[in-house]
């Protein structure tokens, strides 16, 4: 069971009885905010890390290797392998504040 509404005209807002909040911010920039209940610390993997309250391992990819770049661990998560890689970004994010 969940829900889905718009609190705003710039967000969506996805909320489930088991826990899964998933907010998504549509401007300036598109972004995705994902919170899981605390019962879930541990039992997590992915993109959105491990859940585990160790910073150091929050980059470990399927294989279990802990990379050193988000975009290499992002690279890593491919849902399908012939997707060409994300490469790093050299400019500024704060460049794209509306707000400058």
């Amino acid at each position: 069971d969940f829900t889905v509404f718009m609190p705003s005209s710039f967000h969506i807002m996805l909320q489930t009885t088991f826990g899964l909040q998933v907010q998504v911010q549509l401007v300036p920039l598109m972004q995705v905010y994902i919170t899981v209940d605390q019962r879930f610390q541990g039992n997590t993997c992915g993109i959105c890390g491990n859940f585990n309250k160790v910073l150091l391992d929050e980059l470990m990819t399927p294989q279990g290797v802990v990379e050193g770049t988000p975009v290499s661990f992002a690279n890593a998560w491919k849902a399908q392998s012939n997707c060409p890689d994300r490469t790093e970004r050299m400019d500024d994010p704060c460049s794209y504040s509306s707000d400058s």
